[in-house]
């Protein structure tokens, strides 16, 4: 009755203990939990890290029943110890009983007895130390793989974890290479629309130079046949004078040739305002350096935005390897949490993790951007 007691208490004692400590694995999961939910960026990240978590618990949970189990063999062990002990105890007290009853015997009984006591007694194993020989061999081999299994989960959980590091550089790369392709496109927009602004202007004034220099042939063509019909009234006049009074005719044509010398002089004066007026604007419209100016930050701004695309590419396609393999990770976690009970009728050692995948080849190069501009 006292050992049932005893062994009543003490695995009421294992029993805590494991409650216990399956306790502090539930909320060390869910402070894991809770740290993942903060941390994951998307929700693909979180299903897989709630996969990861789900198959870190049942190996958590499988190490428990283990430990629980070598308690209790713990346990059965050392009570067949005590029952050897007290057996042994027992057999001792026999054998003094019997050496007191000796001296009562016949002498024809003790020489038989000395005749058995002389023999070489075989080893008869007791059926507790054959029991207690399986359990160790037992609590052996599943401390064997209860180490396996807590390094595979341990080097599991590192995978993990730097793999969710590499995740959030990446991440953080790829937010920095969208924001500083955002600033090169905007100032790429600003850069065309000012080049396209300033080949406006060019283009206007060309066009208003061309139409000045029309204008300004045909006024001097029309001075220059001004001038040589007044040469003509001139002499005209002058010879009218000479050889005869003024007469209506007369009149009118010096009438005439004054009108003339008016419009020419009108004509000569709007010539020079509208060629004072092009200088001055053709001094404050940008000159072929700075539109060549222009045109190199444009090309350089377009070479940025290149190299900031390629730059992006690359850094999501980083991103989905890393995905990639997390995934794998995920899937391995669930080989080994489904291993885990096969191990204990079977035990294979644990195999390797495998390698990772080669990374793809380089994308193409993206095609040179056209613009209307060029």
């Amino acid at each position: 009755m006292e050992l049932g007691k005893e062994e009543f208490s003490y695995l009421e004692a294992i029993i805590e203990n494991s409650s216990s400590s399956d306790g502090e694995a539930l909320e060390d999961e869910d402070a894991k939990d809770q740290h993942a939910k903060l941390e994951s960026p998307g929700q693909e990240q979180d299903s897989m890290l709630n996969e990861f978590e789900h198959a870190s618990r049942a190996l958590l949970e499988e190490l428990s029943i283990l430990e629980a189990e070598f308690e209790i063999e713990k346990s059965c062990r050392q009570q067949a110890e005590v029952y050897a002990a007290k057996v042994s105890q027992e057999n001792k007290q026999l054998k003094r009983i019997s050496v007191a009853l000796l001296p009562h015997l016949d002498p024809q009984h003790l020489q038989i007895v000395s005749q058995e006591e002389g023999l070489p007694e075989d080893p008869i194993p007791h059926p507790a130390q054959k029991q207690v020989q399986e359990l160790q061999t037992k609590v052996s081999t599943l401390l064997g793989e209860k180490k396996d299994l807590t390094l595979q989960v341990q080097e599991l959980q590192s995978q993990l974890r730097k793999k969710e590091d590499q995740i959030l550089e990446e991440q953080l790369e790829n937010s920095s290479l969208k924001l500083a392709m955002g600033r090169s496109q905007k100032t790429l927009w600003e850069l065309k629309r000012a080049s396209h602004m300033a080949m406006q202007e060019c283009s206007e004034v060309k066009q208003q130079l061309e139409v000045e220099q029309d204008l300004r042939q045909h006024a001097e063509v029309f001075a220059r046949q001004m001038l040589v019909k007044q040469k003509e009234a001139n002499r005209q006049s002058a010879i009218l004078l000479q050889g005869v009074a003024p007469g209506a005719q007369l009149l009118a044509a010096l009438e005439e040739v004054a009108t003339l010398t008016r419009t020419l002089e009108e004509v000569r004066q709007q010539h020079k305002e509208q060629v004072h007026l092009l200088k001055l604007d053709l001094q404050t419209r940008p000159g072929p350096e700075a539109l060549e100016a222009l045109n190199e930050e444009l090309r350089t701004a377009r070479e940025e935005t290149s190299r900031l695309g390629k730059r992006l590419q690359e850094a999501e396609e980083r991103n989905a390897r890393l995905e990639a393999e997390v995934g794998k990770l995920g899937q391995q976690m669930k080989c080994a949490a489904a291993s885990a009970p096969e191990s204990e009728e079977n035990p294979v050692p644990p195999s390797p993790l495998p390698s990772p995948p080669p990374p793809p080849p380089p994308p193409p190069p993206p095609p040179p951007s056209t613009s209307p501009l060029e």
